[in-house]
């Protein structure tokens, strides 16, 4: 038996040791492929994270652009009645009304005929813009302690008349976070520019009048100018119908330090196969090492148990009750023991049988696992029909009650004896020791105490508790 033990540990170290092998093998190869991998990737990535970058700032920008663009016609349609059809105050009380619905990202709207005496900066812009969505520059608005940009166009009658300008100013901050959220490094420079060389947004560099001097003209001869200068990958391009002008200014070196090779597809497929390698040994090591451990877990606690009630055995009670009694005393607390003994258990063992014992057994036992419901409280079978509850922290008159408890639940309580029409009900007898430890006291004293007062209920009747 010891050769077979010592075999089996020796193939579970070598299967331990194997599976640390395949683990590290496979960290040695990963590591080499990234090494050989990493040079031809940063140079595809960077060619490939120029034209997204593009692709996607330029199709984000212009969807929301065209949000706004939208929102401004419906705004001039509903306008282009409005003007015609209302007085001043009728016109204010229309929009008042929210015939014109405002969304997230849209501070208000303004609608002035050319009749009217106001000519704001938004009308003036329109009317310079003859026909195009004019935008106005940036300015703080202190209503709403934000930064907005009015964005104006020329409303039409049916004939073709400009009857007047229809406005909305807007939060520059969404339109900041779009242009920002692409800025790949410090260095990266974005700008969104009006026609007129107005700026509107940009990351927070100064830009460079040499480079819009330089490309200025040639910007609306082509959907998008790319070039490399100075060490700068720079595209230019116009968007919303020319309305703006979207530059984005990259040093070429931040590439390699913003391009992420982790996210790319030759390096997720041999990850996922070298992280399932890891996951999979592991599990197998980590299952192989908890199955011992399970084991030895399960053969502790059956040494612990009493098989047949599944209650602690008397092993655990001798192991056990010392240091709660020395805890006790430590704490100046109640603890408290009940030894219950079943009735004439011989008897019922002689006249129905051991298999019929062994349900009552195990029907008293559930009934007092009941009683033992705090943690440090617990039940243990101390020898053939005699039980042990010990009750941490219970004074003797709540562990009275709670052995008259036991008692009466015990008597209640029926096990059904096969072949036998009528159930079988049995009584416990019980005694109480109770005390709270003081430094002359030991744990032998409270067993023997209660183990004496439990002969006494029996000898006066069973069927009782005696304190």
């Amino acid at each position: 038996m010891i050769v077979e033990v010592k075999k089996r540990g020796i193939n579970k170290s070598l299967t331990v040791f194997l599976s640390m092998i395949v683990i590290l093998t496979c960290i040695i190869l990963f590591t080499g492929f990234l090494i050989l991998n990493f040079r031809t990737f940063l140079s595809e990535q960077t060619r490939e994270s120029v034209y997204l970058e593009k692709s996607t700032l330029l199709s984000e920008l212009s969807l929301y652009l065209k949000k706004i663009e939208y929102s401004l016609l419906e705004s001039k349609l509903v306008s282009s009645y409005l003007i015609e059809t209302s007085t001043p105050k009728e016109l204010s009380d229309s929009y008042m009304n929210s015939k014109i619905k405002l969304n997230s990202d849209i501070h208000k709207i303004h609608v002035s005929p050319n009749n009217d005496s106001i000519r704001s900066h938004w009308f003036l812009t329109a009317k310079k813009a003859n026909g195009r969505i004019a935008f106005t520059t940036p300015y703080y608005d202190s209503s709403s302690n934000k930064t907005l940009i009015d964005f104006s166009t020329n409303v039409y009658n049916n004939k073709g008349y400009d009857i007047g300008v229809v406005a909305h100013s807007l939060y520059l901050d969404r339109l900041a976070r779009e242009v920002q959220k692409h800025q790949k490094s410090p260095e990266h420079q974005i700008y969104l520019l009006d026609y007129s060389k107005n700026l509107i947004i940009s990351t927070g560099h100064k830009i460079d009048e040499a480079d819009l001097s330089k490309y200025w003209d040639k910007i609306f001869s082509y959907s998008i100018l790319f070039t490399i200068d100075n060490g700068f990958y720079i595209f230019f391009t116009p968007i919303f119908e020319k309305n703006f002008v979207l530059i984005s200014k990259m040093p070429i070196r931040s590439f390699y330090a913003t391009t992420n090779f982790f996210f790319n597809k030759s390096f997720i497929i041999p990850a996922a196969i070298f992280i399932a390698v890891i996951i999979l040994v592991s599990i197998f090591v980590i299952w192989l090492m908890g199955r011992e451990q399970r084991k030895k877990e399960r053969i502790e606690v059956e040494s612990l148990t009493d098989p047949l009630t599944k209650v602690f055995n008397r092993r655990y009670f001798d192991n056990i009750i010392e240091s709660k009694f020395i805890k006790m005393k430590a704490a100046q607390k109640p603890i408290s023991l009940l030894m219950a003994d079943i009735d004439l258990f011989k008897q019922c063992n002689d006249t129905y049988g051991h298999s019929a014992g062994d349900k009552v057994l195990s029907n008293v036992a559930n009934v007092l696992m009941k009683y033992a419901r705090r943690e440090d409280d617990f039940v243990t079978r101390l020898g053939g029909e005699e039980f042990g509850i010990l009750l941490i922290g219970t004074h003797k008159e709540d562990a009275i009650i709670i052995a008259e408890n036991i008692r009466k639940d015990v008597w209640k309580t029926e096990t059904q004896i096969d072949g036998i029409s009528t159930p079988l009900s049995v009584t416990v007898s019980i005694g109480v020791a109770s005390l709270i430890p003081q430094k002359e006291h030991s744990f032998h004293m409270l067993y023997e105490t209660a183990d004496k007062l439990l002969y006494k209920a029996k000898e006066s009747g069973r069927n009782q508790v005696c304190y």
